[in-house]
């Protein structure tokens, strides 16, 4: 009996150590397009990822953002608009909403988005 609890055991602990970024399920391209804050919690009010990796967001109808750059690795969106703004934020994508929360800050916000209808 013991060797049958024992193969279970490993198995479940293998498991276990997965790493984080395997169980990522967002794709770049999901992310792709406009997008815009239904809840105030996030730091953006409205932006837009596009394709060729720029990243543009508008605050109360106006430029606030323009021209930084993005990248999408292992769930994590990180958004460079110079050496002194970088942000880095955990995402997840539930049915039509993005969820951002950012992991410089330790306060559990997450930023709720919904893709802007073109």
């Amino acid at each position: 009996m013991w060797p049958r609890n024992y193969k279970w055991l490993c198995c479940v602990a293998g498991l276990l150590h997965l790493p984080a970024h395997a169980s990522c399920e967002v794709s770049e391209k999901a992310l792709l397009g406009a997008w815009e804050s239904v809840n105030a919690q996030g730091f953006f009010e409205v932006f837009e990822l596009h394709a060729n990796h720029r990243f543009d967001s508008w605050l109360h109808d106006r430029p606030e953002i323009m021209g930084a750059t993005w990248q999408f690795k292992q769930c994590e969106l990180t958004i460079v608009e110079s050496k002194t703004f970088i942000f880095r934020y955990q995402v997840k994508l539930n049915r039509n909403q993005l969820l951002l929360k950012d992991t410089q800050q330790h306060n559990g916000v997450v930023g709720v988005y919904q893709k802007v209808k073109q």
